[in-house]
């Protein structure tokens, strides 16, 4: 980081919901650079518990999957939030998030084998993230 922009994760609110996508996003940006700084700051402390937290692949997954959800979401919520909306376009715009939420949830066949092959898969399903999707 020398020489460079000190970045600030973004607060999110509870009002706003979507507000959390910045900083989802920002984390996702930054995780290389948070867990090298946990790592180096870790003493058996908050550090450190937050290192083991964000240190595992799941934790990335997750991460990533929250952010391709909410950036989704998010172009819908802006489509609602316009000052003049064309009502036919809604629907399609609707229908178009589902899709694309359902094939998140599908996923590949690729994905899926490597899921499975790691133990992913099965931990997801049993904290039931991936049926929130409906």
């Amino acid at each position: 980081m020398l020489h460079g922009k000190v970045k600030q994760i973004p607060d999110g609110t509870s009002v706003r919901w979507l507000s959390v996508e910045a900083a989802v996003k920002m984390i996702f940006q930054s995780y290389d650079a948070i867990v090298l700084a946990l790592e180096e700051d870790k003493d058996g402390g908050k550090a450190e518990g937050l290192y083991k937290f964000l240190a595992t692949s799941l934790f990335v997954l997750f991460n990533a999957l929250i952010v391709d959800v909410l950036t989704v979401i998010g172009v819908l919520s802006l489509t609602f939030q316009k000052d003049s909306v064309n009502l036919s376009c809604l629907k399609h715009s609707v229908n178009s998030t589902k899709a694309t939420l359902n094939a998140m949830k599908n996923g590949s066949t690729k994905v899926n084998e490597e899921h499975n092959n790691l133990g992913i898969l099965a931990r997801c399903q049993s904290t039931k993230v991936l049926t929130m999707i409906q």
